[in-house]
C-alpha cells in the first residue's frame, strides 16, 4: 500500500502505468484537479459497504451524497463560547463516546452550532462537514461529525489547544 502527500506526486508515479479494466485500457496523461468549491460526483464509501448507487452509473450524475458521524446531542456538554465564525457561534465542550469494552472516553472538542439567522446556509454547512470528515493529516483538525437536534445543526470538531492558526499566527 503506497501513500502521496499530493495529487501531483499521485499522477508522476502512475503517468508511466496503463490501467486495465474491464476490457479497457487507461493512461492517464495530465492532473486534473478540483478547482475550489467544486462539487463532484465521487461517492465517498466507508466499512466496505457498497452504495446501491454503483450499481447503476447513469444516476451518479444526479446524486449528492455526504458521508459524515451522527453525534447524539446527549454525548456532548457545552462549556465556554470561544466566539463566532460566519456563520457559527463556537463553543468549546466535551463529548463522551463509549469505548470498545464499555468505557466512557471524554474528549475536548470545539462545537460549531450553525446561528438559526443562517439557516438558509446549512446545506453548505453539512457539505463542509461531509468534505472535513473526510481528510484525515497531521496538520487538520478532525472532523468527528454533526449533531442535529431539532433546528439545531452543529459540527463537533476536535480541539485545539491553541485556537484557531489565523489567530494564533496574528499574536505571534
Amino acid at each position: 500500500k503506497r501513500s502521496f502527500g499530493s495529487l501531483r506526486e499521485l499522477m508522476h508515479c502512475y503517468q508511466k502505468e496503463e490501467l486495465r479494466t474491464e476490457g479497457h485500457t487507461f493512461q492517464l496523461t495530465r492532473c486534473c484537479p478540483p478547482s475550489p468549491k467544486d462539487k463532484t460526483n465521487l461517492l465517498v464509501c466507508r466499512n466496505n459497504q457498497v452504495p446501491e448507487v454503483a450499481l447503476f452509473p447513469l444516476l451518479h450524475k444526479h446524486i449528492s451524497h455526504m458521508v459524515f458521524h451522527k453525534i447524539r446531542k446527549e454525548d456532548l456538554s457545552f462549556n465556554e463560547s470561544l466566539g463566532r465564525g460566519t456563520f457559527t457561534k463556537i463553543v468549546r465542550g466535551v463529548r463522551k463516546e463509549l469505548g470498545d469494552y464499555g468505557e466512557v472516553h471524554q474528549i475536548d472538542v470545539v462545537i460549531k452550532i450553525l446561528d438559526k439567522a443562517h439557516c438558509s446556509f446549512s446545506e453548505s454547512f453539512f457539505e463542509a462537514a461531509s468534505m472535513m470528515s473526510q481528510l484525515s493529516h497531521k496538520h487538520l483538525l478532525l472532523n468527528y461529525g454533526v449533531c442535529v437536534c431539532g433546528d439545531e445543526n452543529m459540527m463537533v470538531q476536535e480541539y485545539g489547544k491553541f485556537g484557531s492558526l489565523d489567530i494564533y499566527l496574528r499574536k505571534k
